[in-house]
Protein backbone atom coordinates (compact mmCIF):
# COMPACT_ATOMS: atom_id res chain seq x y z
CA UNK A 1 0.00 0.00 0.00
CA UNK A 2 2.88 2.27 0.91
CA UNK A 3 4.52 1.49 -2.28
CA UNK A 4 0.84 2.39 -4.34
CA UNK A 5 0.43 5.89 -2.41
CA UNK A 6 4.57 6.74 -3.62
CA UNK A 7 4.23 6.13 -6.43
CA UNK A 8 0.52 6.89 -7.57
CA UNK A 9 1.02 9.94 -10.29
CA UNK A 10 3.22 7.07 -12.00
CA UNK A 11 0.99 4.52 -11.97
CA UNK A 12 -1.71 6.57 -13.51
CA UNK A 13 0.49 7.90 -16.27
CA UNK A 14 1.52 4.56 -17.14
CA UNK A 15 -2.20 3.02 -17.48
CA UNK A 16 -2.80 5.77 -19.73
CA UNK A 17 -0.20 5.15 -21.74
CA UNK A 18 -1.11 1.62 -21.94
CA UNK A 19 -4.85 3.26 -22.64
CA UNK A 20 -3.64 4.80 -25.66
CA UNK A 21 -1.68 2.32 -27.00
CA UNK A 22 -4.63 -0.10 -27.27
CA UNK A 23 -6.74 2.97 -28.77
CA UNK A 24 -3.84 3.81 -31.49
CA UNK A 25 -4.21 -0.70 -31.89
CA UNK A 26 -8.09 -0.44 -32.81
CA UNK A 27 -7.82 2.29 -34.63
CA UNK A 28 -5.20 0.66 -37.32
CA UNK A 29 -7.20 -2.49 -36.98
CA UNK A 30 -10.46 -0.36 -38.44
CA UNK A 31 -8.71 1.72 -41.15
CA UNK A 32 -7.54 -1.99 -42.19
CA UNK A 33 -10.56 -3.21 -42.19
CA UNK A 34 -12.01 -0.22 -44.00
CA UNK A 35 -9.50 -0.48 -46.45
CA UNK A 36 -10.44 -4.27 -47.21
CA UNK A 37 -14.39 -3.22 -47.31
CA UNK A 38 -13.68 -0.38 -49.64
CA UNK A 39 -11.28 -2.92 -52.30
CA UNK A 40 -13.85 -5.38 -52.54
CA UNK A 41 -16.52 -2.73 -53.35
CA UNK A 42 -14.49 -1.38 -56.36
CA UNK A 43 -14.23 -5.14 -57.44
CA UNK A 44 -18.25 -5.54 -57.31
CA UNK A 45 -18.80 -2.23 -59.52
CA UNK A 46 -19.94 -2.74 -63.21
CA UNK A 47 -18.19 -0.03 -65.65
CA UNK A 48 -20.88 2.45 -67.57
CA UNK A 49 -20.68 3.41 -70.52
CA UNK A 50 -18.37 2.48 -73.96
CA UNK A 51 -15.01 1.57 -73.08
CA UNK A 52 -12.56 3.99 -74.55
CA UNK A 53 -10.84 2.38 -77.32
CA UNK A 54 -7.23 1.26 -77.49
CA UNK A 55 -4.88 3.59 -78.81
CA UNK A 56 -3.80 0.69 -81.18
CA UNK A 57 -7.36 0.66 -83.03
CA UNK A 58 -7.46 4.58 -83.49
CA UNK A 59 -3.82 4.49 -85.00
CA UNK A 60 -5.40 1.35 -87.21
CA UNK A 61 -8.10 3.91 -88.00
CA UNK A 62 -6.10 7.01 -89.45
CA UNK A 63 -3.44 4.54 -91.04
CA UNK A 64 -6.62 3.03 -92.97
CA UNK A 65 -7.44 6.61 -93.99
CA UNK A 66 -4.34 7.31 -95.22
CA UNK A 67 -4.08 4.06 -97.71
CA UNK A 68 -7.70 5.24 -98.99
CA UNK A 69 -5.93 8.49 -100.25
CA UNK A 70 -2.84 7.33 -101.55
CA UNK A 71 -4.75 4.05 -103.28
CA UNK A 72 -8.24 5.13 -104.00
CA UNK A 73 -10.55 3.38 -105.24
CA UNK A 74 -11.41 2.96 -109.17
CA UNK A 75 -14.92 3.07 -110.83
CA UNK A 76 -15.41 -0.19 -112.01
CA UNK A 77 -19.19 0.21 -113.20
CA UNK A 78 -20.63 1.92 -116.08
CA UNK A 79 -18.83 4.78 -117.64
CA UNK A 80 -22.12 6.36 -119.01
CA UNK A 81 -23.63 6.43 -115.73
CA UNK A 82 -20.64 7.76 -113.61
CA UNK A 83 -21.73 11.32 -113.86
CA UNK A 84 -25.52 10.42 -114.11
CA UNK A 85 -28.47 13.39 -113.06
CA UNK A 86 -29.91 10.70 -110.67
CA UNK A 87 -26.27 10.34 -109.20
CA UNK A 88 -25.35 14.14 -109.47
CA UNK A 89 -26.25 16.60 -105.84
CA UNK A 90 -26.33 20.16 -106.48
CA UNK A 91 -27.48 22.77 -109.02
CA UNK A 92 -28.49 21.72 -112.43
CA UNK A 93 -27.77 23.11 -115.36
CA UNK A 94 -29.82 25.74 -117.21
CA UNK A 95 -31.20 24.69 -120.47
CA UNK A 96 -31.43 27.30 -123.42
CA UNK A 97 -34.86 27.98 -123.26
CA UNK A 98 -34.61 29.06 -127.46
CA UNK A 99 -33.89 25.08 -127.75
CA UNK A 100 -35.99 22.36 -128.84
CA UNK A 101 -35.07 20.79 -125.82
CA UNK A 102 -36.01 23.98 -123.37
CA UNK A 103 -39.48 24.87 -121.99
CA UNK A 104 -39.66 27.90 -124.62
CA UNK A 105 -41.04 30.69 -125.26
CA UNK A 106 -40.58 29.81 -129.48
CA UNK A 107 -41.20 32.10 -131.94
CA UNK A 108 -43.55 30.49 -134.26
CA UNK A 109 -44.87 33.04 -136.86
CA UNK A 110 -45.16 36.98 -136.90
CA UNK A 111 -48.21 38.39 -138.29
CA UNK A 112 -48.93 42.72 -139.22
CA UNK A 113 -52.09 43.12 -136.86
CA UNK A 114 -54.27 45.93 -137.00
CA UNK A 115 -54.66 48.63 -134.23
CA UNK A 116 -56.94 51.52 -133.85
CA UNK A 117 -55.46 54.82 -132.47
CA UNK A 118 -56.70 58.60 -132.09
CA UNK A 119 -55.54 61.92 -132.17
CA UNK A 120 -57.88 63.73 -129.67
CA UNK A 121 -56.76 67.17 -128.72
CA UNK A 122 -53.27 69.98 -128.90
CA UNK A 123 -52.53 73.25 -127.43
CA UNK A 124 -51.24 76.38 -128.85
CA UNK A 125 -49.54 76.07 -132.76
CA UNK A 126 -48.91 72.49 -131.60
CA UNK A 127 -48.03 70.79 -128.20
CA UNK A 128 -49.28 69.14 -125.19
CA UNK A 129 -50.50 66.53 -127.75
CA UNK A 130 -52.97 63.52 -126.13
CA UNK A 131 -53.46 60.34 -128.15
CA UNK A 132 -55.54 57.46 -127.31
CA UNK A 133 -54.29 53.40 -128.51
CA UNK A 134 -58.25 52.60 -128.91
CA UNK A 135 -56.90 48.93 -129.22
CA UNK A 136 -54.54 49.09 -126.36
CA UNK A 137 -57.07 50.89 -124.04
CA UNK A 138 -54.46 53.22 -122.84
CA UNK A 139 -53.90 57.28 -123.64
CA UNK A 140 -50.89 59.23 -123.67
CA UNK A 141 -49.89 62.52 -123.12
CA UNK A 142 -46.53 64.10 -124.90
CA UNK A 143 -45.58 67.62 -124.68
CA UNK A 144 -43.59 67.88 -127.73
CA UNK A 145 -42.36 67.19 -131.37
CA UNK A 146 -39.62 64.50 -131.34
CA UNK A 147 -40.52 62.65 -128.12
CA UNK A 148 -41.69 59.40 -127.87
CA UNK A 149 -45.37 58.57 -127.21
CA UNK A 150 -44.78 56.84 -123.81
CA UNK A 151 -45.72 57.43 -120.00
CA UNK A 152 -43.84 55.93 -117.23
CA UNK A 153 -45.13 52.47 -117.09
CA UNK A 154 -45.20 51.97 -121.15
CA UNK A 155 -43.21 52.65 -124.06
CA UNK A 156 -44.97 51.98 -127.45
CA UNK A 157 -41.73 53.19 -129.54
CA UNK A 158 -43.30 55.95 -131.15
CA UNK A 159 -42.29 59.11 -131.80
CA UNK A 160 -44.13 62.09 -132.76
CA UNK A 161 -41.71 63.37 -136.17
CA UNK A 162 -44.11 66.18 -137.45
CA UNK A 163 -47.52 68.14 -136.36
CA UNK A 164 -49.16 70.06 -139.12
CA UNK A 165 -52.51 72.44 -138.14
CA UNK A 166 -54.56 72.83 -140.68
CA UNK A 167 -58.23 73.92 -140.26
CA UNK A 168 -60.79 73.77 -143.70
CA UNK A 169 -64.09 74.98 -144.52
CA UNK A 170 -67.17 72.54 -143.75
CA UNK A 171 -70.57 72.77 -145.15
CA UNK A 172 -73.15 72.11 -142.42
CA UNK A 173 -76.89 70.64 -142.77
CA UNK A 174 -78.09 74.08 -142.11
CA UNK A 175 -76.37 75.64 -145.46
CA UNK A 176 -73.91 77.53 -143.44
CA UNK A 177 -69.90 76.75 -143.59
CA UNK A 178 -67.54 76.14 -140.32
CA UNK A 179 -64.07 76.34 -139.58
CA UNK A 180 -63.07 72.78 -138.55
CA UNK A 181 -59.78 71.25 -137.56
CA UNK A 182 -58.09 68.72 -138.87
CA UNK A 183 -54.38 69.12 -138.29
CA UNK A 184 -51.99 66.20 -138.49
CA UNK A 185 -50.10 64.35 -136.21
CA UNK A 186 -47.08 62.07 -137.81
CA UNK A 187 -46.15 59.24 -135.78
CA UNK A 188 -43.00 56.66 -136.65
CA UNK A 189 -41.16 53.44 -135.31
CA UNK A 190 -37.65 52.96 -136.67
CA UNK A 191 -37.86 50.95 -139.46
CA UNK A 192 -41.32 51.20 -140.13
CA UNK A 193 -43.72 53.44 -142.14
CA UNK A 194 -44.51 56.68 -140.79
CA UNK A 195 -48.57 57.01 -139.69
CA UNK A 196 -50.40 60.39 -140.33
CA UNK A 197 -53.00 61.16 -137.27
CA UNK A 198 -55.87 62.85 -137.72
CA UNK A 199 -57.43 65.77 -135.16
CA UNK A 200 -60.37 63.64 -133.88
CA UNK A 201 -60.20 61.15 -136.48
CA UNK A 202 -59.60 57.27 -135.66
CA UNK A 203 -57.05 55.77 -138.28
CA UNK A 204 -56.41 52.16 -138.43
CA UNK A 205 -52.63 51.21 -137.76
CA UNK A 206 -50.62 47.95 -137.81
CA UNK A 207 -48.56 46.38 -135.63
CA UNK A 208 -46.00 43.15 -135.60
CA UNK A 209 -47.54 40.39 -133.48
CA UNK A 210 -45.06 37.95 -132.21
CA UNK A 211 -46.96 34.09 -131.82
CA UNK A 212 -45.15 32.52 -128.94
CA UNK A 213 -45.34 29.27 -127.58
CA UNK A 214 -44.28 26.81 -124.72
CA UNK A 215 -43.38 24.01 -124.00
CA UNK A 216 -47.11 21.55 -123.59
CA UNK A 217 -49.01 24.58 -124.60
CA UNK A 218 -50.38 25.77 -128.19
CA UNK A 219 -48.99 29.69 -129.08
CA UNK A 220 -50.80 33.00 -128.21
CA UNK A 221 -50.15 36.06 -129.72
CA UNK A 222 -48.39 38.94 -127.62
CA UNK A 223 -47.64 42.61 -128.33
CA UNK A 224 -44.78 44.85 -127.54
CA UNK A 225 -44.58 45.45 -124.54
CA UNK A 226 -46.61 42.77 -123.37
CA UNK A 227 -45.95 40.17 -120.53
CA UNK A 228 -46.03 36.68 -120.65
CA UNK A 229 -45.17 33.39 -119.01
CA UNK A 230 -43.97 30.21 -119.82
CA UNK A 231 -44.00 27.63 -117.07
CA UNK A 232 -42.27 29.82 -113.68
CA UNK A 233 -40.94 32.59 -115.88
CA UNK A 234 -42.06 35.41 -116.68
CA UNK A 235 -40.93 37.73 -119.77
CA UNK A 236 -41.82 41.55 -121.52
CA UNK A 237 -41.43 41.91 -125.03
CA UNK A 238 -39.07 44.30 -126.12
CA UNK A 239 -39.39 44.27 -130.17
CA UNK A 240 -40.77 42.01 -132.75
CA UNK A 241 -39.03 42.11 -136.52
CA UNK A 242 -40.51 39.95 -139.15
CA UNK A 243 -37.95 36.81 -138.26
CA UNK A 244 -37.02 37.41 -134.42
CA UNK A 245 -38.43 39.12 -131.11
CA UNK A 246 -36.70 40.21 -128.15
CA UNK A 247 -37.78 39.70 -124.72
CA UNK A 248 -36.57 40.50 -121.25
CA UNK A 249 -36.73 38.62 -118.20
CA UNK A 250 -39.40 40.42 -115.66
CA UNK A 251 -37.50 39.28 -112.66
CA UNK A 252 -33.48 39.68 -113.79
CA UNK A 253 -33.57 42.61 -116.52
CA UNK A 254 -31.96 39.95 -118.93
CA UNK A 255 -32.69 40.10 -122.50
CA UNK A 256 -32.79 37.43 -125.11
CA UNK A 257 -33.20 37.07 -128.89
CA UNK A 258 -35.55 34.58 -129.81
CA UNK A 259 -35.51 33.42 -133.66
CA UNK A 260 -37.89 32.42 -135.71
CA UNK A 261 -38.20 28.58 -135.64
CA UNK A 262 -36.82 27.33 -138.91
CA UNK A 263 -35.84 30.80 -140.29
CA UNK A 264 -32.09 31.14 -141.37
Amino acid sequence: MDFIKKHYEKMVLALALLALIASAGFLSFKVESLSQENAQVVRRLKPKGTAVPSITNSVAGYSNAIAAIQHPPLWNGDPARLFAETDYIGPKQTVDPTSPEGPGPFLTRVTREPFNLLFMAYTGEGSSFQLNFLSWARTFYVSDVGMEVADRYYKTGYFIKKFTRKKIMVNSSTGKDHETDVSELTLQREGEDPIVLVLNQIKEGREPVAWVACKGAGARPVRRQQSFSCGDMSYKVVDIAPKQMIISNEKTGERQTIPLSGAK
